[in-house]
Formats: structure tokens, sequence, C-alpha cells
């Protein structure tokens, strides 16, 4: 059953409802399997931010800025993932007192574990999706994943909606 309409997907219109209906089963699929292991799970956001803090983004303001958040919920988000140690706020000789957006953060080896486990899950649940699709299908996908990173990258320059 369709909820938004019956426009076939040869359409755009059809092309968008066929995407509102698959994107949040992929979606699900994958917060399924980041939350998967352990004894508290990760969340999308959570591991995103970890993801970004384990690569080169170590200041919650750019985190904010990377990952188009507010900078109120990255904090509120860093302070949770600091208090299940998965996240060490360092101390910083110019930091004003109280003030944690220029505290230079780090994941500890606990939060490294967690990132590569749950990334892990998610590169098996995907493969599993992608068993018994052809090489043309494939193809497909891949051009499909560029185009929309392609569009998406427009987005974020252009700072808002892809048309």
């Amino acid at each position: 059953m369709t909820i938004y309409n019956n426009a076939p997907a040869t359409t755009r219109e059809g092309l968008v409802v066929r995407i509102l209906e698959v994107l949040p089963r992929l979606v699900r699929t994958l917060q399924r399997a980041a939350s998967a292991g352990g004894e508290e799970p990760l969340t999308l956001p959570q591991l995103r931010l970890l993801i970004a803090i384990g690569t080169d983004c170590h200041r919650t303001a750019d985190l904010a800025t990377r990952l188009e958040l507010a900078p109120a919920t990255v904090s509120a988000s860093i302070d949770g993932l600091v208090r299940r140690g998965l996240v060490l706020r360092a101390a910083h000789p110019s930091r004003a007192a109280g003030d944690r957006r220029v505290v230079p953060l780090s994941l500890t080896d606990e939060g490294a574990a967690a990132v590569a486990a749950a990334q892990g899950r998610q590169r098996s649940a995907l493969l599993n999706l992608l068993d018994g699709v052809s090489e043309a299908e494939l193809k497909v996908l891949e051009t499909a994943c560029a185009t929309w990173e392609r569009q998406l990258g427009k987005t974020t320059r252009e700072g808002g909606e892809a048309r």
C-alpha cells in the first residue's frame, strides 16, 4: 500500500513516492545494525558524531557546521558520549571558563571500537541487502548514489534545498 499516491515510478513524482517509501526502511536497517551491539546502543546521529570526531573534526562548533546541527544539540550529544566513555574532552589552555566549544575532542579506545563495530554491522546489513542483485543493478545503484551525492553537495554549497 502506498501512503503518498499511486504515481508510476517512471515519473519524477512516482520516483519521489518510491524514495519516500524505501528510504525510511533503509535508514531503519542501518539504525538496527548500528545499535545491535553493546549494552547501550548507538543512534545514527551519535554514530555520525563519533565518525566525524574520529576523522578530523575535533571541536563542537566544527561538528555542528559539518553535520548541519545546532551547536547546543551537538554539545548535548557529546555530553552523553563523554559520560559513556566514548569521547574525551581534552584540556585546552585558551579555554574560557565553561566554554566547551573550544575544547578539542577525541575518541577513546572504546569510542573507536564502537564506531568500528557499528560500521562493520552496517556494512554486513547492506551486503546482505545486495545479495542477489545483478551487476547491471549494482551499476544503476552506483550511478544513483553518485547522483545523490552530487545533488546533496549542491544543497550544502548553496545552503538550501536541492532543486
